[in-house]
């Protein structure tokens, strides 16, 4: 929420939506609609006793005021059911002071005992997402110029070679074909896990997360386990380039790192598996043959390359060979060719 000093009215507005977890359990999990003059938000209510009495009153509207430039405050028109408490809170949390004594925080903090009722929480979105992992990776970078533990500005130089047993793994083919081997098992993997059910609630969740969460599915567990994952390969290929170039520096770190890899699946093409893999080949490709053109401007060039693609074709390179439906994926539906024949009736 925006802070201010002067009165707002928020309108809550119920939208019930039937949660189902990564377990395949049910879980009650409603969301309401906050809106002011500011515009609006959704959040999450928590599973409590107090949660559902308000969910019960929706809708209503709470004349609100700024309160230690941290929460907007005001007051129900009938008291909740009392639950448990707790003195932590976070940016978008929705809480109780009292019973009848609403508040939004719009900065992250710690109240005193007895602390507040947690009635619900904003889920964070993509660009506060986004800016979280470039803001933290930047964090880290600066972090790391400074700690003498790991080498400051130098890095760490003359990292010992990747063994398997006694064997030692060196630069060269044998290294190129394990990192071929592993980048093959990842695609793999992850193409049986996009056309498995758990990769249609993911498809699904890009096209419209709103209808998704409405048929009951947890869109925010499955989007972190994404994360999870995608940070989990980003780790492995990390660890591969660190063994193969035997040094580790603060650069690698920060977000000109992970800004590249962004590119790099952009130009390749977002939707797909092979798009970023083709990206990546290509914009390597071409920095190899553009250094050799123009030695000391060929990332301009590169960089307007990839701008031209980046606003021209939105999909990418691969956009030109795939369709729409295909980048989203078929999953399985049968075509005219598989499709069962109609049952006829002739006559004898």
């Amino acid at each position: 929420m925006i802070a201010g000093t002067h009165h707002m009215l928020v309108t809550i507005l119920a939208a019930i939506v039937v949660i189902l977890g990564l377990t395949g359990t049910l879980m009650a999990q409603e969301r309401i609609l906050i809106s002011s003059e500011w515009g609006e938000v959704t959040a999450e209510l928590a599973d409590n006793d107090a949660a559902r009495s308000l969910l019960r009153m929706l809708p209503v509207t709470i004349q609100m005021r700024d309160h230690l430039r941290q929460e907007k405050t005001g007051n129900l028109p009938s008291p909740l059911k009392e639950v448990a408490r707790q003195t932590h809170f976070s940016k978008g949390t929705l809480g109780l002071w009292t019973s009848d004594h609403f508040v939004i925080y719009y900065r992250d903090g710690q109240v005193p005992q007895p602390g507040i009722i947690i009635l619900g929480k904003r889920p964070p979105n993509l660009v506060f997402v986004a800016l979280g992992t470039l803001t933290s990776s930047y964090v880290v970078e600066r972090l790391a110029r400074g700690w003498s533990y790991v080498g400051g500005q130098n890095g760490i130089p003359s990292l010992p070679r990747l063994t398997a047993g006694s064997f030692e793994l060196t630069e060269g083919p044998l290294f190129y074909y394990l990192a071929l081997v592993l980048l093959a098992l990842v695609y793999l993997g992850l193409r049986v896990l996009t056309r498995s059910q758990f990769g249609l609630v993911l498809a699904g969740i890009r096209q419209q997360e709103n209808r998704m969460a409405f048929f009951g599915y947890k869109t925010q567990n499955y989007k972190g386990f994404v994360f999870c994952l995608a940070g989990l390969i980003a780790g492995v290929s990390g660890g591969l380039y660190a063994f193969h170039e035997g040094y580790v520096g603060p650069g690698q770190l920060g977000p000109v790192l992970s800004t590249q890899v962004v590119l790099y699946a952009l130009f390749g093409g977002t939707g797909t598996l092979i798009g970023p893999i083709v990206g990546t080949g290509l914009v390597d490709l071409f920095s190899f043959y553009l250094s050799q053109i123009w030695e000391t401007g060929w990332p301009i060039m590169l960089g307007l390359l990839l701008l031209v693609i980046v606003i021209f074709r939105p999909t990418g390179l691969i956009g030109f060979l795939v369709s729409d439906r295909e980048r989203v994926g078929s999953f399985g539906r049968p075509t005219k060719a598989t499709r069962a024949p109609e049952a006829r009736h002739e006559p004898a």
